[in-house]
């Protein structure tokens, strides 16, 4: 069953995101950018709403694994069924796909390269440590094997006893492991490696697939490389923590939201794709729901701003409506399921106004920030220099039908620094500590969304380059004219 259970597990997450997409997003042509970031988006959508109703299924009935087959098996073919439907029927235009330019090519072997290259150290990494580090042993991997239990013990994962493995933590990570090894029939490191690497090379491919789509290939790829030599986020994939998943959702929340305003016609499902996103991020860590609330108002605030609040709200409705069953899912567990969250349990509204108001706390975080930044870059690996020399080489130029989302990215991503940092501000345990234990992370959260939003603003070098050679040739013809 062992060989079989993999399959089926991963087969099945996968085919469920992509009809999921299929099914919202009909096409009858597609090109090949299109298609790698439908695959990239389909990977993480697909394991994020399996890990949702794996542990739905578990509030009803034992999860036994004819129970969880019968449920993947018609939730396959019903998103199966409705994605070839929704495609007969579907008239909108037939875009003709075109071939790949040798640059694309070239680039998209070059990044492939470089993923080989950084995987074999992480191969290496796993092989010595395939249990990963601190958390994914006393979080993650430990609520997993409560999770692939078919009897009601899985509610253990949740047990205020857990002190130490934060109980009130979502599961979409647990329980993707659990169901993987619920159908595998053991419980070996190989599933938590698996979803470790999966969706960073997910996220990757977002990344470059999306950028390309938006700017060019040349943009994608250097967005993609950025990605990868970026130290913190290699490290976070080699010791299996959530934050690479809970990246992956926020990088495709601002995504579909770009592709919305791309294709008016198209807006209000792009938008429901992006809501779906925010909410499994929201059921990744506690920090998605942060996500998910300035997503949702940030968006709402800048589209009143520029379009109106009528048009905002309308937009905002396509967001909630795709993003409420995960939603409903993420207050079900938090409300009955899981204990109060440590930050907030024993907090009054004073000691939150006086942690608030202490200027010292104020400039230990800016302070922990700016070290951070400071140490973001390890040997050649310079990320942040390598967006300063790109946006200089480039210059920034943002596309007219880019301009609103990136406004409302740019918001969007405003708001969840300012939430992180007001978090840290009120946090009841030791700053210090808080800030030296998390805030890389936090970071890795934010930055392949950055990264993003970065290589939309800065120019395309292939435009730039051409550009300035025009320029170049006009100089030379007028000063050639007697």
């Amino acid at each position: 069953m062992t060989a079989l259970g993999w399959i089926w597990s991963v087969g099945s997450a996968l085919l469920l995101g992509y009809f999921i997409l299929a099914w919202i997003l009909p096409t009858r042509n597609v090109t090949w950018l299109q298609m790698g970031f439908r695959l990239s988006a389909a990977a993480g959508l697909g394991f994020g709403v399996s890990s949702v109703t794996y542990f739905a299924l578990g509030l009803f009935t034992n999860r036994t694994i004819l129970a969880v087959l019968a449920m993947d098996a018609a939730l396959l073919a019903g998103t199966t069924t409705a994605a070839v439907a929704w495609r007969r029927r579907y008239r909108g235009p037939a875009p003709t796909p075109r071939a790949a330019r040798p640059e694309g090519r070239m680039i998209a072997l070059l990044l492939l390269a470089g993923v080989v290259c950084g995987g074999i150290p992480l191969a290496r990494y796993w092989y010595a440590n395939p249990y990963g580090g601190h958390d994914a042993i006393m979080i993650w991997n430990l609520k997993a094997r409560f999770l692939a239990q078919t009897d009601p013990s899985w509610r253990g994962a949740s047990s205020p006893w857990l002190v130490h493995g934060h109980p009130d933590y979502p599961l979409l990570l647990p329980a993707s492991i659990g169901r993987c090894w619920l159908y595998s029939g053991e419980q070996t490191p190989v599933a938590p490696v698996f979803f470790a690497g999966g969706f960073a090379f997910s996220a990757l491919g977002l990344l470059f697939f999306g950028v390309s789509m938006l700017r060019g290939v040349a943009s994608g790829g250097m967005a993609a490389a950025v990605l990868l030599g970026t130290p913190e986020f290699l490290e976070q994939i080699a010791i299996q923590y959530a934050d690479i998943p809970m990246a992956f959702f926020v990088l495709a929340a601002l995504m579909f939201v770009f592709l919305a305003e791309r294709e008016p016609g198209a807006r209000g499902r792009l938008l429901a794709v992006a809501g779906i996103n925010a909410a499994l991020a929201a059921w990744t860590k506690n920090e998605g729901l942060l996500f998910l609330l300035v997503a949702g108002l940030g968006y709402f605030a800048a589209s009143a701003f520029l379009d109106g609040p009528k048009n905002a709200l309308r937009r905002v409705v396509a967001f909630l409506a795709g993003a409420l069953p995960v939603v409903l899912v993420v207050v079900y567990f938090k409300i009955v399921i899981a204990p109060s969250n440590d930050l907030f349990e024993h907090q009054s509204v004073w000691t939150i106004l006086d942690r608030g108001t202490n200027p010292s706390r104020y400039v230990q975080i800016v302070a922990a920030l700016g070290n951070l930044l400071c140490s973001f870059s390890t040997g050649f690996a310079c990320p942040l220099l390598a967006l300063a020399v790109a946006a200089v080489c480039f210059g920034i130029r943002v596309e007219p039908e880019d301009r609103k989302a990136v406004q409302i990215s740019s918001a969007i991503m405003g708001a969840l620094v300012m939430g992180y940092f007001l978090i840290y501000l009120i946090t009841p345990k030791p700053l210090g500590w808080h800030l030296m234990t998390s805030l890389n992370r936090v970071c890795v959260q934010a930055w392949p969304a950055i990264v993003a939003l970065s290589f939309i603003v800065i120019g395309n070098p292939v435009q730039t380059f051409a550009d300035r050679g025009q320029l170049l040739n006009t100089s030379w013809i007028a000063s050639a004219q007697p």
